[in-house]
């Protein structure tokens, strides 16, 4: 399950973001591109990625709850929350409550939130 979590440009950088579900856990991916990217990496795009393990799932969508101030039902079924999980990122990154992958990664830490960070580097 996926969802694009928006494309935006901050001076000499365009950033497009999405986020994923799977077996693995949930990762956000993003990749910039443009003149500001080549400036330092010398390639025109550097995509990199954030993950975090299918065994803390509960605990981000505990965690996204409360940044968004939501309370939830009673008795909610856990078969639902990857989609909460994803709207909850979608409706964040659209509201400028994370503003890029480092605001988010910030976040996950703050919210004692075990992640891996990758990148792909450029060439």
């Amino acid at each position: 399950m996926t969802v694009f979590l928006g494309k935006w440009t901050f001076s000499r950088v365009e950033t497009e973001m999405s986020a994923t579900i799977d077996d693995r856990g949930l990762t956000v991916e993003g990749r910039d591109m443009g003149i500001g990217v080549v400036e330092i990496w010398d390639d025109p795009v550097y995509e990199y990625s954030v993950t975090v393990g299918a065994v803390h799932l509960d605990g981000v969508l505990s965690a996204l709850r409360t940044k968004m101030g939501d309370t939830p039902p009673t008795g909610e079924q856990t078969e639902n929350r990857d989609r909460l999980i994803l709207d909850y990122l979608s409706e964040a990154f659209s509201k400028g409550t994370f503003h890029n992958s480092t605001g988010y990664r910030q976040w996950l830490e703050t919210n004692d939130l075990p992640n891996d960070r990758g990148t792909t580097p450029p060439g």
